[in-house]
């Protein structure tokens, strides 16, 4: 240890060149270095797309995922299986644990999918793609937006914009979300039957023009004549309406005659608005490896020059930008860290002096520069979660340099060493503590770093970055202030600028007389500290189950969302009013920016924190901007805004919620899967749960979603097969009718001149209030050429239907979903409803589960306590091969709980909740108090080391004397540090709160807890002393007189 600061120091000109390299290591390598929303992880996830056009969801079940799953039941390493079906589609995930092969899945899924087609039905489209959640996140929304054009130029403007977007270099992805459109021929059945033209006579007139005929040549003599007969099919709607019908008895009549032709909406296309306003939204999603903000400068060029050549009254306007959020996170980062410096520079200032302060306070910057090098060379980059890694280190970067610069100033006053030689010996010396202090607080998060759930992945950067910056830390510390403490010293004054009076110097007769006395009187009478602290730790107890516990924090981000959830009978057209209605009811807040609105479905994925995602059919999102970043403000305003909506709204689920920082979108508060054997019988016993569930009236519920509490029915069609026999009716001629009723029959392409592709489809322009009446007035004709109503040869009714079926691991599932009082500890809520769950009986072959924010966290934590139990013995061993003592290591651990009394006590004076972030504050916070515990016990060491006979108590007393005021430093600098994090609203608040309050109690119970139990717990034999040379009781920050200097 000693010959590598002694090259340091005496190479003096090589090490301010390994230091100027670093610096330009950092400075070069920022501009390229990777800057995104959020770190790109690995989830191993396959989707299953099955469609099956015109079938209800029951029907797809049945016919399609039902094989499905019996093929796919056996599959291996499975972590989670969820297929949701609707009517013509459904949507199968499967997630397998981290590790997995996702290429040899995608291979073998892929088979298996291939041998069960010939089972599956002709019409069934099956196809599987490697795509995981966190895949599907766009770091770019745009709006193509006008008060006046139609749908069909807004997306030829959307269109273009993407033509030129795709030249972004960084721009992996852009896509427009454009409404399906098609070609729709509305058919007047009436008269098709007046003049005896069948449906299938229409669909071979269209397709027999509309067919590209392969021709070749005529040859001439020695020349050979292309032919060109009946090219291109249809080159306009005009010749598609001009179709010529012939009848059984040779008339002839135009298709206009009988259906109109235009170019229309899907019936369950997408409707997306901005304000009130027609627009067309274009996502865009950047590379793993772009910076952001370069990606939006070229954006920006790009749009410069689209504005000028958009149509009049249209506009583009931005819905979310990424690399805004980025650059106020950025930005909040600077000024956090100049801050920290300030504060640090005055608080060093006056205890230590111009020389030692002014060289720690720069380790500060230094160190973060080496830790963007560090970064610079990994997958990471900059990101949101990286970020986080920075706020927590900022009160761990100094603490090093305090103890290098304390054991610099001992050696020179006391010893009456020179400069370099000082800071030889003293960096020297506390080399091995401050290693040993590094790993332990380096290995306090790494169980954070052994998480393989989604959220664990999301984690890997933070603490990378905090590993980084710790390691950062303690090279500048042996490296850059030894090197400088060695040129320039430590009680000097800087040229004739006098050093500031000491604060430390205030605590001196304090240490010296009432510390000293009281530590004494707790070494003969041990029981009194240890009622004190057990009174303190009941007291803890109390004031931490009073706080209210969260999983994941509020986001400080500028957004909200409102999730509109209709029945879901109701039509496309019922859903957009009710958008519209809360858009203008949303408008009336001044703080509100941009609502963009999406009627059929969700926002695009921006964010993993938002709570809510309608996906639905019968669904709408709103996605709002508003004018503040502020978590308390933007709670407040959506609480209001669902109180104005509880009271003007009703009809449907309407649920204004905030971002949350992680998590899970979609997933409500509490969740209750109950699952069997049948869809049907689910759904009949959620109906009797529900009223035993809301007998319980449990307080805390904002609103219960449960899909079986209402009843849907569906029109009931069976075929006569004998009067249909009778009468010359095949069953395939029925279908056909079916089909054209509801769903539409698509009878061939259309591509326009500009190259889009269209389905012609086929569809009854009858549309009557009364359903069963359309039986009487639609015909097919017999195979003796007579036209038979529909009504003679099917039998209808209403019966109970499906719109939406959930399978869960291979079974069917219904959801409920329960919402809780924004006030109310959703931990407190859900251990209530499991209560009620608890006592509810279930028939054999049901299942029920409870679900949810709570069960979620513990899912993504799972594994945490097993890791934190590896970690805490590799902990142990160290201590034990350092120390060469069982009893020791459990001297320095004691001062964890410890931490926790100020931890929880601030949190509750702070009003701040028990979150995730104050999960990694109290990380932190063990692995600074460690550090102190890890100092003291050494000091003890050392003492003992020098001395044969001295007894243990008074050794002590010394040791604790000794390292008062380091101690005492390094607790100050960490709280001054992350006070503006602590008076600010940032979302890092209670990680900051929660680490000041816990320095605050820990510093005091350390410096007497730690002493009492060596003196006690100590054997008689020595014990081995991790630094050598010991070089007097420390006096950092006392006057340079020796005769004013106390003794014990």
């Amino acid at each position: 240890m000693r010959q590598f600061i002694e090259f340091v120091v005496t190479n003096r000109l090589f090490t301010i060149l390994f230091v100027f390299v670093v610096v330009l290591a950092a400075l070069t390598n920022l501009p390229n270095l990777r800057v995104s929303q959020l770190p790109t992880i690995e989830m191993p996830t396959l989707l299953i797309d099955a469609t099956l056009p015109g079938a209800s969801a029951r029907e797809i079940e049945q016919r399609v995922i039902n094989p499905i799953e019996e093929r796919l039941e056996t599959t291996r390493n499975l972590n989670r299986f969820e297929a949701n079906i609707s009517n013509s589609h459904a949507m199968i995930m499967m997630e397998y644990d981290h590790g997995v092969d996702i290429d040899d899945e995608y291979v073998d899924i892929n088979s298996k999918l291939n041998n069960l087609k010939p089972d599956l039905p002709d019409e069934a489209e099956v196809s599987v793609a490697k795509q995981s959640p966190i895949d599907v996140i766009v770091t770019y929304v745009l709006a193509v937006v006008s008060s006046t054009a139609t749908q069909s130029e807004l997306v030829a403007t959307a269109e273009e914009l993407k033509t030129r977007l795709r030249k972004v270099s960084d721009l992996a992805e852009v896509t427009v979300m454009k409404p399906e459109q098609e070609i729709r021929i509305e058919l007047d059945l009436a008269r098709l039957h007046r003049y005896g033209i069948t449906v299938t006579q229409v669909g071979q007139a269209i397709r027999g023009n509309n067919r590209f005929l392969p021709t070749g040549t005529f040859e001439l003599g020695d020349k050979a004549i292309s032919v060109l007969a009946f090219t291109g099919g249809y080159k306009s709607l005009e010749a598609l309406r001009n179709t010529m019908l012939m009848n059984n008895t040779g008339s002839a009549l135009a298709l206009r005659d009988v259906a109109t032709v235009q170019l229309a909406l899907d019936k369950e296309a997408l409707r997306t608005r901005v304000n009130g306003e027609s627009a067309t939204f274009i996502t865009m999603k950047s590379s793993a490896d772009a910076n952001v903000f370069s990606v939006r400068a070229d954006i920006d060029t790009v749009l410069e020059t689209m504005t000028a050549k958009l149509p009049v009254n249209t506009r583009i306007e931005w819905l979310f930008d990424v690399a805004d959020g980025v650059s106020f996170k950025l930005k909040q980062l600077v000024t956090n860290i100049l801050q920290g410096i300030a504060i640090l520079t005055l608080v060093l200032l006056f205890s230590v002096g111009w020389r030692s302060g002014l060289v720690i306070a720069m380790m500060l910057p230094i160190s973060l520069l080496l830790s963007v090098v560090g970064l610079s060379v990994t997958d990471y980059g900059i990101q949101e979660i990286s970020l986080a890694g920075f706020v927590i280190s900022l009160g761990l970067i100094v603490d090093n340099g305090i103890v290098v610069g304390e054991n610099v100033y001992k050696n020179e006053k006391f010893r009456k060493m020179n400069s370099m030689d000082a800071a030889i010996d003293g960096a020297s010396s506390v080399m091995s503590p401050l290693l040993s202090a590094t790993v332990t607080t380096a290995l306090a998060f790494a169980p954070l770093f052994l998480l393989t759930s989604p959220t664990g992945l999301f984690l890997h950067s933070m603490v990378a970055t905090i590993w980084l910056c710790l390691a950062a830390s303690l090279i500048s510390a042996i490296v850059f202030s030894t090197l400088l403490l060695s040129r320039i010293g430590t009680h000097k004054t800087v040229g004739r600028l006098p050093n500031p009076p000491s604060f430390l110097g205030l605590l001196t007769p304090i240490r010296d007389g009432a510390y000293v006395r009281l530590l004494r009187h707790l070494i003969k009478h041990p029981w009194q500290l240890l009622v004190g602290v057990l009174v303190l730790l009941a007291i803890t107890g109390f004031l931490a189950s009073r706080l209210n516990v969260i999983v994941f924090p509020d986001s400080e981000d500028p957004f909200f969302t409102v999730t509109i959830e209709a029945p879901d009978d109701r039509s496309r057209d019922f859903v957009d009013g009710l958008a519209r209605e809360v858009r203008e009811l949303v408008a009336k807040e001044e703080q509100v920016n941009n609502c963009g609105t999406v009627i059929g479905g969700g926002f695009p994925f921006v964010n993993t924190g938002i709570q809510n995602a309608g996906t639905g059919r019968s669904s709408a999102t709103l996605f709002c901007t508003v004018n503040f970043r502020d978590s308390t403000k933007i709670n407040a305003l959506t609480q209001r805004i669902n109180n104005d909506l509880a009271n003007r709204v009703a009809d449907a689920n309407i649920l204004a919620t905030s971002m949350v920082l992680g998590g899970e979108p979609g997933i409500a508060d509490v969740e209750i899967h109950l699952s069997g054997p049948r869809i049907e019988s689910v759904r009949e016993e959620a109906k009797k749960f529900d009223e035993f569930f809301r007998k319980a009236e449990l307080p805390g519920i904002m609103h219960v979603d449960n899909p079986a509490a209402s009843r849907w029915y569906a029109v009931d069609i069976h075929f006569k097969e004998r009067t249909a026999n009778a009468v010359g009716v095949s069953r395939s001629q029925v279908d056909e009718m079916l089909v054209l009723l509801t769903y539409g029959a698509e009878v061939d392409r259309y591509r326009d001149e500009e190259g889009n592709d269209y389905p012609i489809m086929l569809r009854s322009s009858t549309a009557l209030e009364d359903p069963f009446a359309i039986f009487d007035r639609v015909f097919v004709t017999s195979t003796r050429g007579k036209q038979i109503p529909l009504s003679q040869v099917v039998e209808y009714g209403f019966a109970e239907d499906e719109y939406d079926i959930r399978h869960d691991m291979f079974q069917p599932d219904l959801k409920i979903g329960i919402t809780a009082d924004p006030y109310y500890p959703v931990p407190k809520l859900t251990g209530e409803i499991a209560a009620v769950v608890d006592e509810y009986v279930l028939p054999e072959g049901y299942s029920i589960d409870i679900r949810g924010e709570v069960a979620n966290t513990e899912k993504a934590f799972s594994g945490a306590g097993r890791n934190l139990g590896l970690v805490s013995l590799v902990v142990l061993a160290i201590f034990i091969l350092q120390f060469k003592s069982a009893l020791q290591p459990i001297i320095i651990l004691v001062a964890i709980p410890l931490s926790f009394i100020g931890a929880f006590l601030m949190l509750w004076v702070a009003g701040q909740p028990i979150s995730f972030l104050a999960f990694i504050g109290l990380t932190s916070l063990m692995g600074i108090v460690i550090n102190n515990s890890i100092l003291l016990v050494d000091e003890g060491n050392q003492l003992r080391a020098l001395t044969d006979d001295e007894d243990l108590t008074e050794i002590a007393i010394h040791a604790g004397v000794n390292r008062f005021m380091p101690i005492f430093l390094t607790s100050v600098t960490s709280i001054f540090g992350l006070m503006p994090l602590a008076l600010g609203n940032s979302m890092f608040k209670a990680l900051a709160v929660v680490v000041i309050g816990g320095l605050t109690t820990s510093t005091f119970l350390t410096l007497l807890c730690v002493p009492v139990l060596y003196s006690l717990l100590t054997t008689g034999e020595k014990t081995v002393s991790v630094t050598d040379n010991w070089s007097g009781r420390s006096t950092l920050g006392e006057p340079a007189d020796e005769s004013n200097v106390n003794t014990v």
